[in-house]
């Protein structure tokens, strides 16, 4: 049963890990193994922490948050359209300036007004106070004259004032009323404008694109193109390099076996033997196989000497015990051994022939040897691209010089 308590994705992961036998060992390595540890981790208080903050984090949360949404295609809401800020201040600061002058317009106006009555007030108290004609004579007055000239000039002025700043105020309110008004034409023209904007950067960015990957193109195939000349070049360098470099080797290498034929030759022809023949351009056929065959017979017939003494010092013995006088056996000893004496002196004979022959050879690998000295240095001073070749050319040559060593050794023996 799930446990509501925890998140799905954990209930899942903790279905691994359960253990039904405290006993059995390869249950709690599985489990130390799901929670990161090894199988034979020694701590299990650890291993319990661990589980405990898997159940109490937040991992199998977030992955049930995410994996629920899947369950069923998502609701796209509808966005609705917010006007968009203007991004300068222009026409901000000019509705607040037509703003502060329509204030201080209305305040001047109600001002002038304040002081218009007080005037009508304070003017009538004064012209009245003025006698209207000077007595005896009933002449008229200036000073009352003057009085009701000032007093009219001044209300006409006031009034005046009042008409200017009310048709001004007017003025100001149908300009912020305009403003208010026009927002709507402006911000259609803006969105006009903006779609016109955008339809010719689109237009831009797709020729620009276009031209890009054309450009782009162009270049890689000219790269190309180039690299492949390029490579093809170089690869003609080389292989005619190394054909040269060679061929040059190999010219040399024959003018050495070709010398070391002929002194191979000188060598052989001393041990009685041809440099002609179907193998005649075999080390072995040269000098070792025809020695090696004589040292193969001198030791067959060492071996049959051998043999054949054993065989006589056995029958002697016998001899030897059935006769105690003896001399008719050592007489018959003696004539047997007289030809094993004759052939091995005959032998000491061939092996001392095979050590001074073998002393002629020694001068001529000495020989040998200086002039593969020359011809290593000469192959040292090709370049390091035919190092290889040189390396196998400079084994070869040790391989033959190990050999005539070997050779030598063993007929010094």
């Amino acid at each position: 049963m799930v446990n509501e308590g925890f998140s799905p994705s954990f209930e899942d992961f903790a279905r691994g890990l359960v253990i039904d036998d405290a006993s059995d060992e390869d249950q709690c390595r599985k489990a130390r193994e799901l929670l990161g540890f090894d199988r034979d981790y020694s701590y299990d208080t650890e291993v319990r922490d661990r589980f405990n903050d898997k159940a109490c984090g937040i991992d199998h949360t977030v992955v049930d948050h995410m994996v629920k949404p899947l369950a069923k295609p998502p609701a796209f809401t509808e966005i609705e359209f917010e006007a968009p800020e203007t991004v300068g201040r222009r026409t901000k600061n000019a509705k607040d300036g037509l703003q502060h002058t329509l204030f201080a317009l209305t305040s001047l106006h109600e001002l002038a007004a304040e002081i218009y009555g007080f005037k009508e007030e304070a003017s009538n108290g004064v012209c009245d106070a003025i006698p209207t004609t000077i007595p005896p004579l009933a002449i008229p007055n200036p000073a009352y004259i003057i009085c009701r000239i000032v007093k009219t000039l001044i209300g006409l002025a006031f009034y005046v004032i009042s008409i200017a700043t009310k048709c001004t105020m007017t003025i100001l309110q149908a300009a912020i009323y305009g403003m208010e008004a026009a927002k709507d034409p402006d911000e259609a023209l803006a969105a006009v404008q903006t779609y016109t904007n955008f339809e010719t950067f689109n237009t831009y960015i797709q020729d620009s694109l276009n031209i890009i990957n054309k450009n782009i193109f162009t270049q890689h195939s000219e790269m190309r193109g180039h690299l492949q000349d390029r490579h093809q070049a170089m690869t003609n360098d080389i292989v005619g390099f190394i054909e040269e470099s060679t061929n040059t080797i190999g010219d040399y290498f024959t003018l050495q076996t070709n010398w070391l034929h002929e002194n191979l030759c000188l060598i052989y022809t001393k041990l009685n033997g041809t440099c002609k023949g179907a193998d005649d351009m075999l080390l072995l056929s040269k000098v070792g196989l025809h020695m090696w065959e004589k040292m193969l017979q001198i030791e067959e017939q060492g071996a049959s000497l051998m043999t054949m003494v054993e065989t006589s010092q056995l029958a002697d013995g016998a001899n030897m015990s059935q006769d105690e006088e003896g001399d008719a056996s050592l007489q018959s000893t003696h004539s047997k051994l007289e030809p094993v004496l004759k052939k091995v002196d005959a032998i000491k004979v061939d092996i001392k022939m095979v050590k001074d022959d073998m002393g002629e050879i020694k001068d001529y690998v000495d020989k040998v040897k200086d002039e593969m000295k020359e011809v290593k240095e000469k192959i040292d001073s090709f370049s390091g691209e035919m190092q290889g070749v040189k390396e196998k050319i400079n084994s070869e040559m040790q391989e033959m010089k190990e050999m005539m060593s070997k050779m030598i050794g063993m007929m010094a023996k």
